[in-house]
């Protein structure tokens, strides 16, 4: 991981990684690589979610509930789509986000 990554959206140092050879004649690997499927991370994840609800009761029986909920309530910016093919220019380049806030607001009646 380099550490001004989330400036540069370069995640993974493309010079610490070098491709199998492959043979001339078949294009297949000559031998196997070391680096298992999944070995790689993207960055963590950070969200806030939070919710605030108020109760009125206008009759006995008549009750009202204002609701409002919040997802990634601070709106902080995740980072993903980690590229981790060797062969793609764009290796080790952090190329998408998750969400975005979400709000939503809703009034519920029981009686």
């Amino acid at each position: 991981m380099l550490p001004n990554y989330r400036e540069t959206l370069q995640y993974l140092n493309p010079a610490a990684f070098q491709r199998i050879p492959v043979a001339s004649a078949s294009g297949a690997p000559i031998r196997p690589g070391n680096f298992s499927p999944g070995a790689l991370r993207s960055p963590g994840l950070w969200s806030l979610n939070f919710s605030l609800a108020k109760n009125f009761s206008l009759y006995e029986r008549l009750k009202l509930q204002i609701r409002t909920d919040m997802f990634n309530a601070l709106n902080h910016t995740n980072l993903s789509g980690l590229r981790t093919s060797i062969n793609d220019p764009l290796f080790g380049q952090l190329l998408s986000t998750q969400g975005a806030r979400v709000m939503q607001w809703n009034a519920r009646i029981t009686f």
